[in-house]
This record gives C-alpha cells, structure tokens and sequence, in this order.
C-alpha cells in the first residue's frame, strides 16, 4: 500500500472522529485535557510519523499536517492534543538509536510534551546531565508521561541549549493552565528541580531541531529528514479546520435558525453575505496552506533549506492562514445570534480557540509580519530572531551567535 493510501485512510479515520471530538469537547475543556476514555481512539494516530523500523507507519507531513486539519473540524484542543502527541514522538526518533530503542519497546509511540523553547539550566554529570528549571506551554502534557524540555549549559563560557526527554514522574507538572480557549491542550507548566537525565536521552537543540544532522536521519523514511519546524504547518492546519468546521456549522443552521420566530437566518440576504465571506477567507486560508505544504514536503524531501526570502514568505503564509481562519469565525459567531454563546455550544468555543491560536508565537502577527517582510525583503535576520524556531540558517562564520540563546 503506498503512502499515499495509507494516509488518505488515516485522514478518512480523523474525518470520522471529529464528530465525537465536538460531541465530548465541553467534557475535555471541564477536564483541562482529553478524555482519559478518548485515549484508545486516537491511538491509530499516534504512531503515524514514526519510522516503521519502531512499528510505526512511517508516514509524513501530509498526515500530520491533515489529520491535524480534520480533527479540529470537531475541537481545536483535541486536534492539537492528538497532532502533537504524534509530532512528539516522531521528535523523540531524532534522539539516539539507543533510546529509540528503549522508547519504543513496547508501542511504537510515546505519550509526550514538548516545551522547547530554552528556559532554566543544566549541569554535565557523570552519565548525562542534571536539569533544573520551570518550562511552559507543555502541549498536553495532561495525557503524557515524558516530556522534553530544553535547558542551556555552559560550553567554554558560551550557554548552548540542548534539549532532554525526562520522565514526568521526576518532575512536577503545576496546574496553571485556565484559559479561555485552547483550554483542553493541557499546555501547563514542569518544574525539574535537578533531575538526572541520561546522555542518550539528550541533544543539542540546534542537531535536534536540524533536518539531517540528528540519529533519526539514518532512518529509511524521507520525513526523519525534515527540519523539526516543520511543525509550523501542523499548527497552521489546526485554525483552519476549526474554521472549517465553523463555517459548515453556520450553513448547517442558517436554514433552522430564526430570528425572533420569524424569519430563518438563510432568508436575511446580509446573512447570506456574512456566510459567504467566511467562507471565501477560509478557502484563501485553505489555498495558502496547502502551498505551503506541498512546498514543505518537496524541500524536505530534497533535504532543501529554503532561500531566506522563501522561509519569511512561508511564516507570513502561515500567519496569515490562522488570521483569516480568526476572522471567518468571528464572522460566523457575530451573525448567528446570541445563543451561539453558551458553553455547550462549538461556534463560541471555535472562536475563543481560534483567537487564541491566532495569538501563538508562530501566527504573532506583530512579531512574524516584521520578520518574515524582513527576510522577503532581503533585510536579513536579526540578533533578536529566534533562529531555533523559525528563521533561516545563520551566515556561516557566526557560530557564535547560533550558540547565544
């Protein structure tokens, strides 16, 4: 079966399930992350994007990327729960075959977080390393057992960031995620307090996140060859299936609902209007991703790093992609009525999810508009960019900025 097929199947899978994602979603967002009982549904998930040698099924960013878009037609926090489970344990396959190995002895997924932005300190021991800090937005980390975490060490008088697989049981998880939307990820913060972590449960940020210089690259399937950025298309196709999803609702009710019982909402030409320009912001925002996804699946098939000017064009593709799916929710929930807004209904939990998702550092439009029309723009990247995320390579000979975290 080619890999086509067999992600078509899996996308057909996550097409099924949304409706049980929407039907549980006011359950998920009381509990502050999945349904312990919606676990054993989302397992065919899991182990998508690792390599097969681990009994994965060694499928790639169209998967990811598309299952990700499905599911969040029924609720954006499961959607991104599910994805990043996924994502996180095709990061672990760039650790070590030994710790591959280990991690995946007995399924082949793991259940983690993976909070990577550089926070606290770690210290060399005998063995590995010890890790002290507290690290934020840990993506479900209410369904997960391990987690990475990046900590910077000192190297000749230079902090370089590495990042850890720790267990979660060495740490502790604190309960300060109450949001407004997105509240079901479970995107709390971990506190290490020096916990030991093996050498082969860790890497240099910059090899981890790198598209061939990490372990995994020696598997047989092209995606253990993509950056881990990467990631910024899966988080893409989470807005715009909620919005997806959003805009099927409001054509689904506009024939039923009827304001002051009288006339239903598709009988009023200004909601027609409303309808129809929600929709047309979503099929542009469907348009840009999709382009960027086949664009990231060529150069990362070809292990091609985009021209500097190609990756800001794609950051501002993909702000742009969560932007418009903000604003054709926000159009769908302003002309239905204040009835959409009760806590059991999903085009108000569309919108809070979607305003929040469009306020990720990935889709910040007053940090991503500037960089990525510096970079189209041929301005060059600044000291201030976080090279480890998003921007291009830096310049040969400034290895020791790509070092300063």
């Amino acid at each position: 079966m080619t890999e086509a097929v067999e992600t078509e199947k899996l996308v057909e899978l996550a097409r099924e399930l949304a409706p049980t994602f929407r039907e549980r979603a006011r359950d998920a967002e009381r509990l502050r992350r999945m349904p312990d009982d919606l676990l054993p549904l989302i397992e065919p998930f899991l182990g998508a994007v690792v390599p097969k040698r681990w009994g994965g099924q060694g499928l790639g960013a169209r998967a990811l990327c598309e299952v990700a878009r499905e599911l969040a037609h029924g609720d954006g926090s499961m959607a991104w729960t599910t994805s990043f489970l996924m994502e996180h344990s095709w990061m672990a396959c760039h650790l070590a075959f030994e710790a591959q190995e280990e991690l995946f002895s007995e399924r082949p997924y793991i259940l983690a977080s993976a909070p990577l932005t550089p926070a606290g300190r770690a210290e060399p021991v005998e063995g590995g390393y010890r890790v002290w800090g507290t690290f934020r937005y840990a993506s479900c980390i209410g369904n997960s057992d391990l987690s990475f975490a990046s900590a910077p060490i000192e190297e000749d008088g230079v902090r370089v960031p590495r990042t850890f697989l720790i267990p979660l049981s060495e740490v502790t998880v604190n309960d300060d995620w109450l949001m407004s939307g997105m509240a079901a990820t479970s995107s709390a913060s971990f506190t290490a307090d020096g916990v030991f972590v093996p050498e082969k449960m860790s890497l240099p940020l910059a090899q981890f996140f790198s598209a061939d210089g990490h372990p995994g690259a020696a598997h047989e399937e092209a995606f253990m060859r993509y950056p881990v950025k990467t990631i910024a298309v899966m988080m893409a196709a989470i807005p715009l299936g909620v919005a997806e999803g959003a805009v099927e609702l409001m054509r689904e009710r506009m024939p039923k609902t009827v304001v002051m019982g009288t006339v239903p909402r598709i009988e009023l030409p200004v909601s027609r209007v409303r309808w129809g320009k929600a929709l047309q912001k979503v099929r542009c925002a469907r348009l840009l991703y999709d382009d960027v996804l086949d664009q990231t699946i060529a150069n990362g098939d070809a292990i091609r790093t985009p021209s500097e000017a190609e990756a800001g064009q794609q950051e501002l593709d993909l702000m742009t992609v969560a932007r418009l799916s903000k604003e054709a929710v926000d159009l769908v929930c302003d002309g239905m009525g204040s009835s959409t807004f009760k806590l059991s209904d999903p085009l108000q939990r569309a919108q809070r999810d979607a305003n929040v998702m469009a306020n990720h550092y990935f889709h910040d439009e007053d940090v991503v508009a500037e960089r990525g029309t510096r970079f189209v723009l041929g301005l060059g990247p600044s000291k201030n960019d976080p090279w480890f995320l998003m921007g291009p390579p830096k310049p040969a000979g400034d290895e020791q900025a790509a070092k300063s975290v």
